[in-house]
């Protein structure tokens, strides 16, 4: 009897967490920034991100690519001033700018990539490069007449 996905998924679990620690010293979070969580699935015909950007627009958002990277930068205004008079109890939503930056495996056209942001979620398609067809190349030859 094997247990082994019992005893891996502690260890997946906290693999994930040591990963988010590091992203958010790496990706400035620790300085008080902020970064959307994103998921990340492969389809046949391409890789699919997926942010959560409640409250974003497409224009507060920005995509861009670079040789083998994505990019997604933006910025969430505060809401709204809290009157002199109110007092505030709990704050946890964050604000202000944010990037988060990929690593784009080979076999993807980053020419191609589409991006559209409904209901506060960025859906980003990288589609996969199309497959090195075979083809038979033809064989040019010049007629050469020697002389005796």
């Amino acid at each position: 009897m094997t247990y082994r996905g019992i005893m891996t998924a502690p260890a997946t679990g906290l693999r994930r967490e040591i990963d988010r620690m590091f992203d958010d010293v790496f990706n400035g979070r620790a300085s008080g920034g902020w970064a959307p969580p994103v998921d990340i699935r492969e389809t046949r015909e391409s890789l699919v991100f997926e942010a959560d950007l409640p409250g974003l627009t497409a224009d507060d958002i920005e995509v861009q690519t670079e040789h083998d990277l994505l990019t997604i930068r933006g910025q969430r205004a505060q809401l709204k001033e809290t009157p002199a008079e109110a007092r505030v109890h709990v704050v946890e939503r964050v604000f202000g700018r944010f990037s988060r930056t990929f690593q784009l495996p080979q076999g993807y056209d980053v020419a191609k990539v589409e991006a559209a942001v409904t209901n506060g979620v960025l859906t980003i398609k990288v589609p996969k490069a199309a497959h090195a067809q075979p083809r038979t190349i033809p064989v040019k030859g010049a007629n050469v007449v020697q002389s005796a």
